[in-house]
């Protein structure tokens, strides 16, 4: 568990909703697009699928939270690191083991 205020988990929790909801409305709105011959395009497949993705990981980071295990490792229970996850509330790895998958 990271060494944050319970304000600040809550803060983390926020703002993972608030994307969520924001990139459900692209996705509906991308979605009707793609169901419309006329405006059906790659870019719009591609970015629904970048939203499909961001939501999960959000769910996800929003999970950890309500389990207490935000900001751990999911690979070897390690630290994430404030830092990671101020960049990307979506992190699941600490440096090292993004690293290791990276390569």
């Amino acid at each position: 568990m990271l060494d944050i205020s319970t304000e600040t988990f809550e803060r983390f929790r926020t703002q993972a909703l608030r994307e969520r909801d924001l990139l459900s409305v692209e996705r509906r709105r991308i979605r009707t697009n793609l169901l419309s011959e006329e405006t059906r395009s790659n870019d719009d497949r591609s970015h629904h699928g970048w939203i499909v993705l961001r939501e999960r990981l959000l769910m996800e980071a929003i999970q950890r939270i309500d389990q207490n295990r935000f900001g751990v490792c999911v690979h070897c229970s390690g630290p994430v690191g404030k830092e990671r996850l101020f960049r990307d509330i979506c992190q699941q790895l600490c440096q090292d083991c993004a690293t290791l998958q990276a390569n």
